[in-house]
């Protein structure tokens, strides 16, 4: 018990610290960032927050994995799961203007399609945020009143 107590804290650090170190990079001005003394400060944890993010794909790959072994009928439920993302991403791209604008040229994306997948994408992880933090709340506000 307290093993898979330390695994699921440690899992939370991980996924957390490759949480934060993201926004912290893409918060930052890259023009700004390159030409500063702190870039290779900055190189070191756009590294690191690489490496954190390939520990937390792996992790979640292989216990899904075992997850699945263990629990063959978990599968229709991962099965759903990509269903809905799958379908997000789609009515997302059908909804996506796909314009092309200067940044998006100087930025290498020169054709409509890969505007609407990129723009799809975008707006698929956005509403999956914002689905996961509800129900996050909505889950921890019933826990608190079904305790009584």
């Amino acid at each position: 018990m307290k093993i898979n107590l330390i695994k699921n804290i440690f899992m939370g650090l991980v996924v957390a610290l490759s949480v934060v170190f993201m926004l912290m990079l893409m918060s930052e001005d890259q023009d700004v960032v390159a030409n500063t003394k702190e870039s290779a400060a900055i190189s070191f944890g756009l590294i690191f927050t690489y490496i954190l993010c390939g520990i937390s794909i792996l992790t979640v790959l292989f216990l899904a994995g075992r997850g699945l072994i263990n629990k063959p009928k978990s599968a229709i439920y991962m099965g759903l799961g990509l269903v809905v993302i799958l379908v997000l991403f789609g009515i997302f791209y059908a909804l996506d203007p796909g314009e092309i604008t200067e940044t998006y040229i100087k930025n290498g994306i020169e054709t409509a399609n890969a505007s609407k997948v990129i723009g799809g994408a975008l707006k698929a992880t956005y509403a999956l945020v914002i689905i996961s933090v509800l129900l996050s709340v909505v889950l921890s506000v019933k826990s608190v009143f079904n305790k009584k």
